[in-house]
């Protein structure tokens, strides 16, 4: 298990397009999104089966109508998650533990390898 930060937004003054391209298209910021970022947590298992979903620490409290519009826009698997920072607590991770992983182990002895930092 692992996590990286995710931004929104493309950095300001910067293109994203390959070396030699003859048209290069701009990206426009939306209002806010130059601040917007999550966290995506990805397990991984030797065996190669996917049985726990991406996790997505957004920071907020998750509420209101455009979080709620947003969050059609999410695959049913990917799992969102909201606290004040946008990053994995102790409470996210005990949260992560219970309600995806052990479940999916269904009681199999198992090494769990996590990078604290």
């Amino acid at each position: 298990m692992d996590q990286t930060l995710v931004p929104f937004e493309y950095v300001e003054g910067r293109t994203y397009n390959l070396i030699g391209e003859k048209t290069i298209w701009l990206q426009l910021s939306k209002s806010e999104w130059d601040k917007r970022q999550c966290t995506v947590q990805l397990t991984v298992f030797a065996y190669g089966v996917p049985g726990v979903k991406p996790l997505l620490f957004f920071s907020g409290q998750g509420v209101g109508s455009t979080i709620a519009s947003e969050w059609e826009e999410y695959d049913p698997c990917v799992v969102i998650k909201f606290n004040a920072t946008a990053h994995a607590n102790s409470s996210n991770v005990l949260g992560w533990l219970d309600e995806q992983l052990i479940p999916e182990l269904d009681g199999e002895p198992t090494l769990l390898a996590i990078e604290l930092l």
